[in-house]
């Protein structure tokens, strides 16, 4: 916005603090745009048809009916932001084996956190 303006980002986000109604216009721009991109992302994920005109000298020469298959990684993309319990990648793994050795721990330091952790469980 401040590109567009041909001001300083500060002096985008002083308006915003001093003008509420400016504030709200640019929230829900920025909503807008999100819906935008997140209908788009969707539209690519499960496929869609669309109209191509062939353009040549300003005039149309043919119109053709296409389809974009669906994307897969888009897909699978939007079920890990959707359902990340279900489809993301990473697994976490919680060590509660505290028989280990530490450069950086003292014997004594490692009670102390052993009988903290065993006082939360």
């Amino acid at each position: 916005m401040a590109k567009f303006f041909e001001v300083s980002e500060s002096t985008i986000n002083l308006c915003k603090v001093e003008h509420s109604e400016f504030s709200d216009a640019a929230r829900r721009e920025k909503l807008g745009a999100d819906a935008n991109v997140a209908t788009a992302f969707h539209k690519r994920a499960i496929g869609y048809r669309f109209t191509e005109r062939t353009m040549e000298n300003g005039k149309e020469v043919k119109t053709v009916e296409k389809e974009m298959p669906p994307d897969s990684g888009a897909a699978l993309n939007g079920l890990k932001n959707r359902q990340p319990s279900k489809w993301r990648d990473k697994v976490e793994v919680i060590n509660t084996n505290l028989n280990y050795n530490s450069t950086d721990l003292s014997e004594d330091e490692i009670r102390k956190i052993s009988a903290l952790l065993e006082a939360d469980c």
